[in-house]
C-alpha cells in the first residue's frame, strides 16, 4: 500500500490480497477486523482502476458484499445483514452480468438465508428458484445440493403441501445421482414427509440424530449458515 505503481500492475491482486486478509480475520472470528478491511475494498469502488473495468468492479463488489454478509450471519446479526442486503440490492443487479456465475450463487445463498430469518419466503423462494433452474450450473455441486435442500425449508413455511412430498423425493432422488446426500440432507427430507403425520416419537428420533450430527466433523459443515437442527426442534415444540 506503500508503493502505488504495486497496486497499479496488479489491481486484481490488490482486491485479492484484501478480500484474503478479511477471509482470514474472518475465519479467526475477528470480525471488527474483517469488516474493517472490507470497508478498505469498497472504498476501490472509485479507483480510476477500477471504475473503468466492468469485471473488476463486478470483481471488488462481490468479494466484499458476500463476505460481508457471510460474517453477519456468522455473528447473527441478521438486522444488519438485511440491510446491507438492501443497500446493495440494485447495484447487484447491475453488477451480476460482468462476474462468474458460481460467485453470483454464492451470493444468493448468502441473500436467501437473510430473508428465511425475515421470513420473506416468497422472495426466498424466487431466488433459490433461479439456482435449481439453471441446468447449465454444474461447477459447484455442494451450492445446488443446499440450495435445494433450503428450498425445501420454504416450501414447508409456505405451505405447499401438494409440492413438498414430491420436492422432497425429486431433491432426495437428485442428491443420490451427485452422490452428494449427507446424513443431515437425509434427516431433514425425512423430517418434512414425517411431519404431516405429527408422530412425535419419529420427529424426536430425527431430532436427536440431527444433534448429533451438527458435531460430526463431516456433517457439521452442513449447519455454518442454517441451523437445521434447531429449526427442526422448533417446528416439534410446536406441534406439542
Amino acid at each position: 500500500e506503500q508503493n502505488d505503481f504495486l497496486i497499479e500492475y496488479s489491481v486484481k491482486g490488490y482486491i485479492s490480497s484484501l478480500y484474503n486478509l478479511a477471509n482470514t480475520y474472518r475465519n479467526l472470528k475477528q470480525y471488527k477486523e474483517a469488516l474493517k478491511t472490507l470497508d478498505k475494498l469498497d472504498s476501490l469502488q472509485t479507483n480510476k482502476l477500477i471504475i473503468t473495468s466492468k469485471f473488476l468492479s463486478a470483481y471488488a463488489f462481490y468479494l466484499s458484499n458476500n463476505l460481508r454478509l457471510l460474517i453477519y450471519i456468522l455473528d447473527k446479526d441478521f438486522k444488519q445483514a438485511y440491510e446491507s442486503y438492501k443497500s446493495i440490492k440494485h447495484q447487484y443487479i447491475s453488477q451480476k452480468d460482468h462476474i462468474d456465475t458460481q460467485v453470483v450463487y454464492e451470493h444468493l445463498i448468502l441473500v436467501i438465508r437473510v430473508l428465511v430469518e425475515f421470513k420473506d419466503f416468497k422472495q426466498a423462494l424466487k431466488l433459490s428458484n433461479i439456482i435449481i433452474n439453471d441446468a447449465s450450473f454444474k461447477k459447484r455441486a455442494d451450492i445446488v445440493s443446499y440450495i435445494r435442500l433450503l428450498n425445501l425449508i420454504i416450501h414447508f413455511e409456505l405451505k405447499n403441501e401438494f409440492s413438498l412430498e414430491y420436492f422432497s423425493t425429486s431433491t432426495k432422488n437428485y442428491l443420490k445421482r451427485k452422490n452428494r446426500l449427507y446424513k443431515t440432507e437425509n434427516e431433514v427430507i425425512h423430517f418434512l414427509i414425517a411431519y404431516e403425520k405429527e408422530n412425535l416419537i419419529v420427529l424426536n428420533k430425527i431430532n436427536t440424530k440431527l444433534k448429533k450430527l451438527k458435531n460430526d466433523p463431516f456433517e457439521k459443515s452442513m449447519f455454518t449458515l442454517f441451523d437445521f437442527q434447531n429449526w427442526v426442534e422448533k417446528k416439534i415444540t410446536a406441534i406439542k
